[in-house]
């Protein structure tokens, strides 16, 4: 199905993963250990907005990260360096426990139980202007490199499955629907998806360097309540080899706070 537009709610998104706006202080939330599987990632708040709290938890005797969303908007994030030709298919786990609730009659604003994010190198003097000074803006004002292209895999009950949609602020952003409304929550769903095949359905390119991953839940359009778990985030090359950069929650089940 060919790409769409989002129609609410990513201004702020744009922001984070462009890395073009300024923080705002926010109210500290509780500090995820970011040891053992979750050593090298960090939280990211978005300005103006409350953070997701993420925490440590399981679910049926497997370990992940619960991402609890009270009208809040924030990622949990990693750098990554892996040549995406290498990687033959991403796969993660995820259990929903609750969507964004949006309210009857309402055009559905873009807040999501739970997204996996993939930030991507590529070539720059392919970017519209548009696209090439908010990249300037955003090396000046925080010195850091905004991915070429986000690739986001999202869970959203009110959208067609495997559809496309492009953010109307920045072409740059693109997210696939990969599970919703024929996946009730409370249960574990496991999802493995050819990444290079989804980037060029998304982008019409092939990807080029993995860069970046993170994970997302938000309900901050809705001011409603989310919540999801996270397990494991692997990466995997042609022959079926486990790829550095997986998120592997393999330690010891841990008891829901």
């Amino acid at each position: 199905m060919g790409p769409t537009s989002w129609r609410h709610g990513l201004a702020t998104f744009v922001c984070v993963l462009l890395s073009a706006c300024a923080s705002t202080p926010q109210p500290p939330v509780e500090a995820l250990p970011l040891t053992g599987p979750l050593q090298g990632w960090s939280l990211r708040p978005l300005p103006g907005k409350a953070q997701t709290r993420y925490v440590l938890s399981s679910r049926e005797g497997r370990a992940c990260v619960q991402a609890t969303s009270e009208g809040s908007a924030s990622l949990l994030r990693r750098m990554l360096d892996l040549p995406s030709g290498q990687i033959a298919r991403i796969e993660f786990d995820w259990w929903i426990d609750a969507g964004p609730v949006v309210p009857s009659g309402e055009q559905p604003p873009d807040d999501a139980a739970a997204r996996i994010v993939l930030g991507f190198e590529g070539d720059e003097a392919r970017l519209s202007v548009k696209d090439r000074l908010m990249f300037e803006l955003a090396r000046t004002i925080t010195g850091e490199s905004p991915p070429y292209a986000s690739l986001i895999y999202a869970w959203d009950a009110r959208q067609v499955h495997d559809v496309t949609l492009i953010s109307e602020r920045s072409d740059r952003l693109r997210k696939i629907v990969v599970a919703g409304g024929e996946q009730p929550p409370g249960r574990w769903l496991h999802l493995s998806r050819d990444l290079g095949a989804d980037f060029r359905q998304a982008y019409g390119e092939v990807p080029g360097r993995l860069v970046g991953l993170a994970l997302m839940t938000d309900s901050d359009n809705t001011s409603s309540h989310a919540q999801a778990c996270y397990g494991d985030v692997r990466f995997y090359d042609a022959q079926g080899q486990l790829l550095q950069g997986s998120l592997l929650m393999s330690a010891p089940a841990l008891s829901a706070p």
